[in-house]
């Protein structure tokens, strides 16, 4: 390119273009303009990185110029500027103070409309808990679980199942929840102690925990209750994010005691405005500019209360909705010397199914009265130690209902139902209740330990009980691996082991092969029982 016969020449290519306006040849120096593509993104430049669009495309072209004008420069000696071009991007702020203004303007946005994104970080586990225990009622396992516990005080089955829930979970999360407190503290809230993110992030984990512990327990079926709550929750977010600059001193407090999301994220709210002013958060003071005076250990104090107040909430939703096998108002578990003798005694059990309260309700409105479905009427029974007592009938004559409510996983409409609870209660619903990845000997371990404190003999016990239900082969095969019949037999054991002295069986030789039929397995009693 000959340089020295430039005048107002424009070279285009595909990205920038060069307008020379004069050359020293016309009694000025050189003039020329370097122009480019807007959506090169030519007017930002990172000092840490050497991939800018502006030394990509801008520079090269800026530096081949030069080299063309310095020859023309040149008394006909070949001039040739160095291999290399060091560059030195100049900005009005330092890299930190540059970095500064984006963490500010992010705690800025959190005050704002950001805050509900750091519980998104939480809703993982909403996700899989609300799901899980759903799960657990469906298939009728947190049932049989309580029914098989041995406690006197039926209550206490169903707090141990849901604790064990609360307990898990947090060991499960506990340390994402504190990466995510630690991730906060270097990126976003460096004023702000590290222990009040950790500590905070902790309690708002575990009450989260026990939020969907209560949402769960208003859902009969797994579908679509993992994503219902966890929608409900951002919801709850957004209106708080939204709707908190506008709120009352109390109206905040409310809210942030009846629902963990709009507590969690008011705690950001009041953590970014300490921030914004660049000061260390004090929790005992209100927020600095804040609409309303809760100061941030306000927000601990709720998260406190609803790890405690939602899992007795939903004991008491369960037991309302599903009647759970803690909740028999109409059946007693005893461990008495007379209850040794007579295990199980029914007077007068009756069993009347309503139609639901909002189709009476609709019927009503037409004059019409549905009429109740009666499954058992009025009976009474006694089976004595050492007993097999057989019910037998026609499909739908309340055989499963009788068994059900003896074992404590049907409630009655009237009379009274007295069981020996020594052992816990063995049953053996008709549809198999197994955990899939568990093995047939963990499955043991499992109903052995909720059914027995002492666990001194438990091995040889369980070994031995397996080997009666010719599973020996298969004692370390998860349940998913078995046959039907092995299934049954699985479920069986479960039955048996612990030493319950009330053993239940529904449909007695469901999916068994005729030589366990023959063998009469389902109605042998393992020696524990004896």
């Amino acid at each position: 390119m000959n340089v020295s016969n430039l005048r107002h020449f424009s070279l285009s290519i595909s990205y920038p273009w060069i307008l020379v306006y004069t050359s020293p040849k016309e009694g000025g120096i050189w003039n020329y303009t370097l122009r480019g593509d807007a959506a090169l993104g030519l007017g930002t430049v990172d000092v840490t990185t050497n991939t800018n669009d502006a030394e990509i495309y801008m520079l090269p072209l800026q530096r081949a110029i030069d080299a063309a004008i310095a020859n023309v420069n040149s008394t006909g000696t070949s001039v040739s500027l160095p291999g290399s071009v060091q560059e030195y991007p100049f900005t009005s702020e330092t890299d930190s103070q540059w970095k500064d203004t984006i963490k500010d303007s992010i705690v800025n946005d959190n005050t704002n409309f950001a805050a509900v994104i750091w519980y998104l970080g939480f809703l993982g586990v909403v996700y899989q808990l609300v799901g899980l225990m759903a799960k657990e009622r469906e298939t009728e396992i947190s049932d049989l679980i309580e029914c098989m516990m041995p406690n006197a005080r039926r209550w206490e089955p169903q707090l141990a199942r849901l604790v064990a829930h609360q307990i898990a979970f947090t060991i499960l999360q506990a340390i994402p929840w504190i990466a995510m407190a630690v991730i906060a503290k270097i990126g976003l809230f460096t004023h702000t102690n590290a222990a009040i993110l950790i500590i905070g992030f902790l309690l708002a984990g575990i009450a989260v925990i026990s939020f969907s512990i209560l949402g769960a327990a208003f859902f009969k079926r797994a579908q679509l209750s993992g994503i219902t709550i966890m929608v409900l929750a951002i919801v709850l977010g957004i209106i708080t994010q939204i709707c908190s600059h506008k709120m009352s001193t109390a109206t905040i407090g409310v809210i942030s005691f009846l629902f963990t999301p709009m507590a969690f994220v008011n705690f950001i709210i009041v953590i970014s405005r300490w921030e914004k002013q660049m000061e260390p958060t004090n929790l005992v003071k209100a927020a600095p500019s804040s609409p309303w005076t809760l100061p941030g250990i306000a927000f601990w104090i709720f998260f406190i209360l609803q790890i405690i107040w939602y899992p007795l909430l939903a004991a008491v939703v369960e037991r309302t909705l599903y009647g759970t096998a803690a909740s028999r108002s109409k059946r007693r578990v005893v461990h008495t010397a007379e209850s040794a003798e007579t295990p199980i005694i029914v007077r007068n059990f009756s069993k009347i199914y309503q139609a639901p309260l909002i189709v009476r309700w609709f019927l009503g409105i037409f004059g019409v009265k549905p009429s109740p479905v009666v499954a058992v009427n009025d009976i009474s029974l006694a089976a004595n130690k050492g007993e097999i007592m057989v019910l037998v009938g026609a499909n739908g004559c309340g055989k499963s209902t009788t068994m059900n409510a003896i074992a404590g996983l049907g409630d009655l409409t009237s009379g009274f139902i007295q069981v020996d609870g020594t052992g816990g209660i063995g049953l053996c619903p008709q549809k198999n209740v197994l955990w899939n990845a568990l093995t047939v000997r963990e499955h043991a371990q499992i109903y052995y330990r909720l059914k027995r404190p002492s666990t001194e003999k438990e091995k040889e016990d369980i070994d031995a009980l397996i080997a009666t239900c010719d599973l020996k082969d298969k004692a370390d095969t998860p349940s998913r691996n078995l046959s039907g019949g092995q299934k049954r037999k699985l479920q069986l054991i479960c039955m048996l082991t612990g030493g319950s002295r009330v053993c239940c069986v529904d449909e007695v030789s469901g999916g068994l092969d005729p030589l366990s039929r023959r063998s009469k397995l389902s109605l042998r009693s393992h020696p524990s029982q004896r």
